[in-house]
């Protein structure tokens, strides 16, 4: 009985502090919620240089993804690679940041990938012409390629600490070539094209 008497009073109360609390405000559980709601968006889109052209579900689905392949290949082999570009192939040898713009004006087109801050600059062999294309960011100091042909299309290549658009192309007949890598923030992506759609150069040692 007397438990019966303590369960009654104690439900009697909490019922009795719920009442008030929402009838006076004292516990404002709605202004909190909304505070918590407005911190956590700002920071989303402060911190989520996707956030103009992914949701946030899509976001974290690919921050996941490269948690993922950053724990499996955290002995990436970094040597560097010439390959025959192809859409979601990823940009840097030890990223998975891929191209999110105008992929068919790279069909045809080999990527050097290079570690995402390669400082060294690469040496080409090269058996006739190339055209050398760079994406840059705004971040880099650019100042190297000031010579290089602005094209009138833009790349969206966005990782963490640099979103690469603007492309530039410079031809090269030179029979060796030095690619600088771009930085300091991130190295700049580089694309090779010539007439022939084959590999007429190759990276000395």
């Amino acid at each position: 009985m007397k438990k019966k008497i303590i369960n009654f009073i104690f439900i009697t109360l909490f019922f009795s502090y719920g009442f008030i609390s929402s009838h006076f405000s004292i516990f404002p559980y709605n202004q909190i919620q909304y505070v918590y709601k407005s911190i956590k968006n700002n920071f989303v889109n402060s911190n989520n240089l996707y956030s103009e052209y992914l949701t946030i579900r899509q976001f974290h689905k690919l921050d996941q993804n490269e948690k993922l392949i950053r724990d499996k290949y955290k002995n990436w082999n970094k040597k560097i690679k010439i390959i025959q570009y192809r859409p979601n192939l990823p940009i840097w040898s030890d990223r998975n940041y891929i191209n999110l713009k105008n992929n068919k004006k790279l069909d045809n087109l080999f990527i050097i990938q290079i570690p995402k801050h390669h400082k060294s600059s690469i040496k080409l062999s090269i058996d006739g012409t190339i055209i050398i294309y760079r994406v840059l960011c705004e971040k880099n100091d650019n100042k190297k390629f000031k010579n290089f042909k602005n094209l009138n299309f833009e790349l969206l290549i966005i990782s963490e600490s640099c979103i690469h658009n603007n492309i530039v192309a410079e031809s090269v007949s030179e029979n060796f070539y030095e690619i600088l890598p771009g930085g300091p923030i991130s190295s700049n992506p580089i694309f090779i094209g010539n007439s022939d759609n084959k590999i007429n150069f190759k990276i000395l040692d």
